[in-house]
Order: structure tokens, then sequence, then C-alpha cells
């Protein structure tokens, strides 16, 4: 194989291949603690860049070979397993692999390969592909070719890696800490930027806010020197928290194993590959993580030396949980991307003041304002959550006739299925669903956002529209996918130093995508997830 270009069509020489191409062999790029096989591309192979949008598994990342080749268009390569075409899970735009969108996180299909199934990659770079492909790989093209069984005794082998991550921590950024925070928040309350009407009206506040609303409420009593003095008693409390959140929201050391047992068997007249694998991912952070389950089947029937017949059968199975999100919107005012109830644990660990405490003086949760409502990072993480489910199975049979040593037929039939599961759970105490209850006080009815504004009348106040409950936002997809290819290819010799290679295919393929969505207003978990 170290002498042929692998297309998906066909095996050709490397003297005979007019395109550009590099081969891979997986244990030469494979790397320790990467699933995704994807990933392992990345700093591998000439012109070809992968850039990890997002560290959770399943997303899609970015890959380019030889750059871009349209602006805002589709710039992802193709990819080809074992000859034939894998289509994504999901349709994804350049703007969902650049944004993170949570339906990128079901996008891939390659995650679920388990990497150690991996014989090879052929990366096909120029414009060469499209003669076999059509304008889907103008981007390039990435052919997988998986294991197979092998003559001789029965051999097992079992593959286990185990790794750790260590947790971030503020010595990698340059980020203040509680006590310059506070010297700053004075200084603006001495200039008369933040005061207790700015504090009372804001969308969200911290610990400076909260001693203005307090004291706002009568329940705190202002400093020694009378009306207007800050108490410095409360603020100290915050001053000294000097809150880690990257220990509140990253385990110390989270683990990442990977189990793969495969069975390699055969004789003259067949060969066998099996294999199984178990992925467990505890998660980098305390919010996510995702179990999967794989098997592949292949078998390879030789009933002459001209004719033979493989079989394959593939599925996999994943059980995923990931903080809740929201795609990202554009402003045309601002011109600025933003995202509502973002609670990404590494976004919030970064953007989030050290002067917030996770835990009041009694132990119990301690709650600040988001979006005109209480907010704490870990209640959120618990009732703002993405259960993801999705299952893939396929089949094919290859069959290759070599009619004469210059002549040779060959076909390929796929057939596959696809499902996947998205559930966004949004509990009603979690801080996105009480934020379209927040109307306390007529400016946070004029301010807040999330409450319903008659353009009918524009003299009302605003209303609330979720009284009770939460959300629920589920999509479900399913791919059904059928592949047909014919090819006959003829190699002569053309004189002493002259060699032809004539290819000639037909191709058949069929996908039926099919979605649904239900979103689900009021609905209250405590009450079995019902609409009162």
């Amino acid at each position: 194989l170290a002498e042929v270009v692998v297309t998906g069509f066909q095996d050709v020489e490397r003297k005979l291949f007019t395109g550009s191409s590099e081969r891979l062999d997986f244990e030469d790029v494979k790397t320790p603690g990467l699933v995704d096989a994807s990933r392992m591309l990345e700093g591998q192979a000439a012109g070809v860049t992968v850039d990890n949008v997002s560290g959770t598994f399943g997303t899609t990342p970015k890959i380019r070979i030889r750059g871009n080749t349209s602006i805002n268009g589709d710039n992802q390569p193709l990819w080809v397993v074992d000859g034939v075409i894998l289509e994504d899970l999901n349709n994804v735009n350049a703007d969902d692999i650049m944004t993170g969108n949570a339906n990128t996180l079901i996008a891939s299909s390659i995650a679920g390969i388990n990497p150690d199934d991996i014989q090879s990659f052929q990366v096909l770079k120029d414009a060469s592909a499209t003669a076999l492909y059509g304008t889907r790989a103008k981007n390039g093209v990435i052919v997988i070719t998986t294991k197979r069984g092998r003559s001789g005794k029965t051999v097992v082998n079992y593959s286990g890696n185990f790794s750790g991550r260590l947790r971030p921590t503020y010595r990698q950024f340059d980020i203040l800490n509680s006590l310059e925070e506070m010297s700053i928040y004075r200084e603006l309350y001495e200039k008369g930027i933040v005061d207790i009407t700015t504090a009372v009206k804001a969308r969200n506040y911290g610990s400076l806010g909260k001693m203005f609303v307090l004291l706002d409420a009568s329940e705190l009593k202002w400093g020694p020197g009378g009306t207007g003095s800050l108490n410095e008693e409360f603020l100290n409390k915050y001053e000294t928290a000097n809150t880690d959140w990257f220990d509140v929201l990253f385990p110390d050391f989270s683990i990442l194993q990977q189990h793969s047992v495969s069975l390699t068997s055969g004789n003259e007249s067949h060969n066998s590959y099996y294999s199984i694998s178990y992925l467990n991912d505890e998660g980098q952070t305390v919010a996510d993580k995702v179990k999967q389950f794989t098997g592949l089947v292949k078998n390879s029937f030789f009933f002459s030396k001209r004719f033979s017949i493989d079989l394959k059968l593939t599925g996999s199975y994943r059980d995923q949980r990931a903080p809740g999100t929201q795609n990202r919107d554009f402003d045309p005012i601002t011109g600025r991307y933003q995202r509502d109830f973002d609670i990404n644990p590494l976004s919030y660990a970064l953007n989030t003041s050290r002067s917030v405490r996770v835990y009041d003086d009694n132990g119990d949760l301690e709650y600040f304002r988001r979006n005109f409502a209480p907010f704490n990072i870990l209640r959120e993480l618990e009732l703002n959550y993405i259960n993801i489910d999705v299952a893939d199975v396929s089949t094919q049979a290859d069959l290759n006739l070599n009619i004469t040593d210059n002549l040779s037929i060959r076909s390929a039939v796929q057939g596959r299925y696809a499902s996947t599961r998205r559930e966004h759970i949004v509990h009603e105490n979690s801080n996105q669903a009480e934020a379209y209850r927040a109307n306390q006080t007529q400016y946070i009815q004029e301010s807040n956002p999330f409450l319903f504004k008659d353009p009918d009348d524009p003299a009302s106040q605003p209303k609330v529209i979720l009284p009770e409950g939460g959300f629920n936002y589920l999509d479900e997809s399913d791919l059904i996918y059928f592949y047909i290819r014919n090819s006959a290819e003829l190699t002569a010799d053309i004189g002493k130093r002259g060699k032809a290679n004539v290819l000639a295919g037909q191709e058949i393929k069929f996908a039926d995508r099919s979605a649904r969505s239900a979103d689900g207003l009021g609905v209250v978990y405590e009450n079995g997830g019902v609409v009162n």
C-alpha cells in the first residue's frame, strides 16, 4: 500500500497518479488522549490545518486543505471511508463551525469511528479529486481505510488509553484578583460612575451591586460615615474571597479512558476482523461528560484468485451531556455577535469577577444578579443542560472481480441509518427561566428584554409571558443513506516505457434527511415535566 494512492475508487500506483496526495499511516499520527480521528491530522500533512473551535466531544473541527476555497461557503473536505462517501449526521454551515453552536455537537460522523480501527489516511489535496467525486471534492478529500483480517493464526489485541487533564489556572491568564477588583469598584463609586441608583437598575451585578440592593431594601446599613459611605465590613468578605472559578468549574484531574478489543483471523479462503470499543470521558468541566460504544465487523471471502466479496457492519452509540447553550445572534446595530444565557464554564471562569462568591457565610449557594434574575453558576449548570443521544449503524458489501490481469470490476453497496436526539432542558428554577419572569420594579419591567412588549399598545407595561415553568427544546433527526458504485479499470502497457490506466465508473447516491423539533414552554419539571 505504501506505493499506491488510495482514492476510494481505485488503488493507483503513485507514479501513475498525477494529483497531489499524501498518505499517513495511523500508527504514525496516533495521538494519545485524542479520541476523534479528525483531530489527529493536525500538523501531520503539509497544507492541512485543523482548528479545534471547541474541546467538547463530537464537535466538528475546522479543517482546511490548502486554504479556503470560499469566503462564506463550505470549506470542509469530503470524507470517504472504505470507498464510500461519509455523510455528516447534520448539515452545518461555516458560521456554525466558527461559532460552536449546539448543532455542531452532533454534526460530525467521524466522531463515531473508533480510531483503533483505522489503518491509514490518504489526503487528496488538489482539484483532481473532483474528477472522481464532483464539486463536493473542491475542498479536498480525506480517504480513510479501516483495518481488515489477515491470514494466519487468530490474534486478539487490546488497546487501553487513559488520559488525564489538569484544570487551567489563573497563572495562565492576566486577570485581576478580588482585591484589585474592589479597589477599582471603590474608584468607580467615588467618581459617581456606580452608585445605588445604577445598581438597583442593573441587568447584572456582583458584590458591590448586591450591597447597594441590600441597602435599598433596608436589609443592610451604610458604613460608619453615614449615608453614602460604603459598608466596608460587608465588602471585605468579597474583597478577600478571590474565588478560583477554575477550581469551582473544573475538576483537578479529569480522566478520559478508551478501551478497544479486536480479533483478527483468516485463511486462504476467508479472513475476519472484529472490534468493539468503549469510551468514557468524565469531562474537562463539571458540566459535560460522554460515553460511546462502537463495533465493527469485517469479513472477506476469496472464492478464487480473481473473485472476492467484502462484507462490513459498523455501529456506534453515544450518550452525552453538555452545558445548556443557545445559538449566537448578530446585532446589526452594533455589528457584534452575542449569545444570551451563556454558561460555558471556560467563558464564565475567564469573564466573571473573582470577588463573586460561590457560597455564602452559611455554606449555602450565594446568588447574585444576571438577566435581572438570581444567578449561581453551579445551580445553573445543574438546571440548564443538553442531553445528546446518537445512534449510527451501516452495512456495506464490496465485490471485486479481476476478469484479466489488466481488467477489473468493482462494486460497492452501502446502507446506513443514523438517528440523533438533542434535548435542551431548562428547569423552571434556572436563571434562564426566571429571567422571563423578572419584573420586580417598574424600571426592570421596562428594561427586561425577555418580557413581552405589545407593539399595538406602546403605552402598556411589558408583560410576563412565562408565569411558571421552564423550557424544553427537543430536536431529532434521522438520516437514511444508500450508496451504489460500479467501476471498471483497465491497465495497459504502451510499448516498453509507457503505461495507460483508464477508469470508468457509475455512482448512485440517495440521502433522505428528516428533522423534527418541538419547543415546550411552561414545562414544570418538578411536577413530572407537565405544563399546568
